[in-house]
């Protein structure tokens, strides 16, 4: 059994965060978007709708970091656990526009954190890493390359631009090679090409050849969409990504439906890691 690399792509509320509750064992989710894993709370009507889709949905557990979390030998992750690291907790909202003041000893935390899951024994009972989001993610990154560059006081310069990307080439890279199913997801934004005049969706990411060297090192690409045609919103996977993704789309499969229903387990049958499997 080999592990998978995948990237979920989408707009806000499409899915991708719940869409993780399908993966097989435990899972550790890093999570680096204010609120992003408060969708996994479910209750009442918002809960029978979780079971409707195949999503059932598994018991939080959280931790100020992983590291933390680890040193005590008794703390193990069952099939049904999602393990939360919400480095999110430590942003401080600025304004009422709700932008964003990101602490750049987040990142530090967060690398320190990412390098402690290559030594995770099986026996913790971790199957599954994600980053949620990508979007989040280099915001930290930047600001940390900002501290280390000395810039504080002077701006953002170019100069630390290249280190942040840079350093979010090597930080997807080491985590496309850590020993478990590694599951990364990002927003994306809609803006006009300036060549063709037509409207294009890129991953909202600084830096325009970053996204596709990251996407490189993925095995399977997926676009979240969600529909309500039925009355009802129902989530899927798209396994043919649009314009600027449909030349490396998913590769891990041939012939799949253009949609599929969002389950992992259900997709991969087997393929994905679980329990004493690795």
């Amino acid at each position: 059994m080999s592990k998978k690399n995948i990237v979920l792509i989408s707009e806000p509320g499409a899915g991708k965060t719940t869409s993780l509750e399908t993966l097989p064992g435990g899972l550790v989710d890093f999570n680096t978007d204010p609120g992003g894993w408060k969708s996994l709370e479910r209750e009442g009507e918002a809960l029978q709708q979780a079971l409707k889709v195949g999503r059932k949905p598994k018991k939080l557990i959280h931790a100020p970091n992983l590291r933390e979390w680890l040193k005590d030998p008794n703390n193990k992750l069952q099939p049904d656990n999602i393990l939360i690291i919400d480095y999110s907790a430590y942003s401080i909202p600025m304004n009422v526009a709700m932008l964003t003041s990101y602490d750049s000893k987040v990142y530090f935390d967060l690398g320190q954190d990412i390098n402690a899951l290559e030594k995770v024994p099986p026996e913790r009972g971790i199957c599954h890493f994600a980053i949620d989001s990508l979007t989040g993610l280099q915001w930290y990154v930047l600001h940390g390359m900002v501290n280390l560059a000395g810039h504080v006081s002077k701006g953002t310069s170019m100069y630390t631009y290249g280190l942040a990307i840079e350093k979010m080439r090597e930080i997807v890279d080491t985590c496309c090679h850590l020993p478990f199913d590694f599951i990364l997801t990002t927003h994306v934004e809609s803006e006009r090409d300036e060549v063709v005049g037509k409207i294009q969706e890129t991953i909202l990411l600084y830096g325009k050849k970053l996204p596709g060297i990251l996407l490189s090192m993925i095995d399977d690409i997926y676009y979240c969409s969600v529909s309500t045609m039925t009355g009802k919103k129902e989530y899927f996977f798209e396994t043919q990504p649009q314009m600027f993704l449909r030349i490396i789309r998913q590769r891990s499969f041939d012939n799949l439906a253009i949609k599929l229903k969002p389950n992992f387990a259900e997709l991969y049958k087997g393929q994905l890691f679980y329990g004493e499997q690795k």
